[in-house]
């Protein structure tokens, strides 16, 4: 097989900068960038990023949750310390992920990758056939439009099939569940559905992703960064509905088909059952997952493959060279399938917090300490567990950006049906039938405070933009020998970007213009005829001095009267 080599003295001196516990915004990322490519130094920064933007959280959460606490003990069954919690968090992971929109382009500038995603090579596994490029008009490797179109179309359909199934089994256990709770079942008895719920989870999980693998590589894309963007949109469908249907089910549909009861304080609300659930999920799916996928597994195949290696009797690993050694003792670490699961796990630790995250503050803490240790984990694994990475230029993260800034969306109205209908915070302070106009009124205020909160960051840094034009002019005149339709030079400013260079260009012509003064017909004399005759043509225009002046006509610059 052909691999790429760990180049031993690099790596060494790279896991001395990397390992030692630091904070997180303190990763070496651009000897990460060096040693293992863009694609996997994007990864860690938004890892780190996130972690950064989860600590002012995380210390709010832990207040948060102990003033729950101290309320729960004098049996008040409304739980204003987490509404007030969702609130401000929700704020935060707008300005998180505004500011990593923002980080994400300088940082490509620096690595210079800055839109590189027009200029990838073709994916590996890529099949495609000779035919005329419709752009250049040039032969070229391609692949019809029409057939991926017929072929994403019916990789959808397996998907919306896979997930009717899963929404079936899982609306199945609810039942089954609201069964035993009005037969009077025992505690053993209860605990069934929730044994169900985990299996079918692990099962459906299992199949799902590799029918997700299998449609992804059918649809056939060109490039690798298109085909980990499909593969993450499928997967994340199944992921949202395969973990959080049992809180979507307890926050809003339990109190309506079995009811609820707070044993701490003995309301009638289902925010404290949520609570409990989501931490114990949290933990499981979260933490011990993660846990799992990061040290225990990569470690226990590692010494089973030296332990069968040590055995073979045909095998003297003593006597292996470094080149064997890494081909034999360690994983490959594939970014089509394993990056994409990494970015899953956050997809599905972002769930949790944006969605649910306000019912049981104390889940960002936990949140915190696993991105942390991950920072580590994931490093050590593909330092000393996995062969290197093949590098993959990109200018970002990609697809998974755009699934989180959906879910932030969709938290403002889950966030609001929790605090208005589930954690009994509007009792006593406005009337049930006003509750469904406070939660419209309360989503049209946070969609309102996100907007100004984005604004803070812009897409791109202002340096960093006028650094890309320049770069674009550079390019196009040096390179590709172009020029503006004046031939002349064009001075970009700060107030100039994002504009057109047409819309720029005719600005600056008509404020010439205007600092131009006018003379009458009168004021004209020969002497002034004859300097604006004896002035040169620029050699794209061919016009003769007019011979009679006009009523009002612009003195040129320099014409003194």
């Amino acid at each position: 097989g052909v691999f790429v080599m760990h180049d031993t003295e690099t790596r060494d001196a790279l896991a001395q900068k990397w390992m030692p516990l630091n904070w997180p915004w303190k990763l070496p990322l651009e000897d990460i960038k060096k040693y293992f490519g863009g694609e996997i130094g994007f990864y860690f920064a938004f890892l780190g990023h996130i972690t950064t933007g989860l600590l002012p959280v995380a210390a709010l959460g832990l207040v948060s949750q102990i003033v729950s606490w101290s309320l729960s003990q004098r049996n008040e069954g409304a739980m204003y310390a987490e509404a007030v919690f969702g609130i401000i968090a929700a704020c935060t992971y707008s300005v998180i992920l505004d500011k990593w929109r923002f980080e994400q382009n300088k940082t490509a500038h620096l690595w210079e990758v800055y839109g590189c995603r027009k200029y990838v090579p073709d994916r590996p596994g890529f099949r495609g056939i000779v035919m005329k490029n419709p752009t250049t008009g040039t032969m070229d490797i391609g692949f019809p439009k029409n057939e991926r179109q017929n072929r994403e179309k019916l990789s959808m359909l397996a998907v919306l099939f896979m997930t009717a199934i899963l929404v079936a089994t899982v609306v199945s256990i609810f039942i089954f569940k609201a069964i035993l709770a009005r037969s009077n079942a025992s505690q053993g008895e209860l605990l069934l559905p929730s044994i169900l719920n985990s299996i079918q989870i692990t099962i459906f999980g299992a199949i799902y992703h590799k029918v997700a693998d299998w449609m992804t590589d059918y649809e056939n894309h060109k490039t690798v960064a298109d085909h980990n963007s499909a593969l993450f949109q499928k997967l994340t469908g199944f992921y949202f509905v395969n973990y959080y249907a049992t809180l979507f089910y307890i926050a809003f549909v339990q109190a309506q088909v079995e009811g609820c009861h707070d044993a701490l304080t003995g309301s009638d609300y289902c925010g404290r059952e949520l609570a409990v659930q989501l931490a114990v999920v949290f933990f499981v799916n979260d933490f011990f997952n993660r846990m799992s996928t990061s040290v225990l597994i990569p470690q226990f195949t590692k010494h089973v493959l030296i332990y069968f290696n040590t055995k073979d009797e045909e095998v003297d690993v003593a006597q292996m060279g470094e080149v064997e050694k890494q081909f034999t003792l360690m994983q490959s670490y594939d970014p089509q399938i394993s990056l994409v699961m990494d970015y899953i796990e956050l997809f599905v630790q972002w769930g949790y917090l944006l969605l649910f995250g306000a019912a049981c503050p104390l889940v960002v803490v936990l949140a915190f300490v696993t991105n942390f240790v991950e920072t580590r984990t994931d490093g050590y694994k593909l330092l000393f567990d996995h062969r290197r990475v093949v590098p993959n230029r990109v200018d970002g993260i990609g697809e998974p950006l755009n699934i989180f800034i959906t879910i932030l969306y969709m938290s403002i109205f889950v966030n609001a049906g929790l605090i208005v209908f589930s954690f009994g915070s509007l009792d006593g302070w406005v009337s049930s039938k006003y509750h469904v106009a406070v939660f419209g009124g309360f989503i049209a205020f946070m969609f309102a405070v996100l907007h100004i909160l984005s604004k803070i960051y812009p897409d791109i840094p202002r340096k960093t933009a006028i650094q890309v034009m320049r770069e674009k002019v550079v390019y196009e005149r040096v390179v590709k020998g172009l020029f503006d339709e004046d031939g002349y030079k064009l001075s970009f400013g700060e107030k100039d970007l994002g504009r057109k260079m047409s819309d720029v260009k005719r600005e600056q012509r008509e404020k010439q213009a205007l600092d131009i003064p006018t003379v009458t017909k009168e004021e004209v004399t020969d002497e002034d005829m004859a300097v604006y005759s004896s002035r040169p043509k620029r050699p794209d225009m061919d016009m003769a001095p007019p011979t009679t002046p006009s009523k009002t006509i612009k003195r040129p610059p320099g014409l003194k009267i």
